[in-house]
């Protein structure tokens, strides 16, 4: 069986594959069966390599998207982008928020203020570089509890 295949498998059972460093963690790993952890463990390299593979295509996607929206002609914009999506304006700092949380990347606050990013491995150069440009605004939202998913 194929990598693309027992993800595909597992996922229609409801569980969930995630790359966490070097290992993989499976949820719930309750609904696994032996014949599952016997096909994830002899498959563990090249689900590794799909699922960082994908990570990278979706990291990408989000910071191509980011880096158009911070673009204008003559070079970046004075300000941070906005831009309208439903009822509501959405910044590069709210973009880089649910980027983080849809890939599993903690942000937190230190009580210094200090921005601290919980990769766990997930975190890929160009966000963390996106993040640095954008840290006061990102500080900002996380000190005011703003949620990607309430938005």
């Amino acid at each position: 069986m194929e990598a693309g295949t027992l993800l595909a498998k597992l996922t229609e059972r409801g569980i969930a594959v995630e790359v966490d460093g070097p290992d993989l963690v499976v949820r719930p790993g309750s609904r696994l069966t032996d014949a599952d952890r016997a096909a994830i463990r002899s498959h563990k390299a090249d689900l590794l390599a799909a699922l960082k593979a994908d990570q990278e295509r979706t990291a990408t996607g989000h910071l191509e998207y980011l880096g158009r929206l911070a673009q204008a002609p003559g070079g970046p914009m004075p300000t941070l982008p906005t831009m309208k999506i439903g009822a509501g304006d959405v910044t590069a700092g709210m973009m880089l928020i649910r980027i983080c949380r849809e890939n599993s990347v903690g942000l937190r606050l230190d009580p210094d203020g200090t921005l601290v990013v919980e990769s766990h491995g997930r975190a890929w150069r160009a966000l963390v570089d996106d993040l640095e440009r954008h840290v006061d605004e990102v500080a900002q939202l996380i000190e005011a509890g703003w949620c990607p998913f309430d938005a």
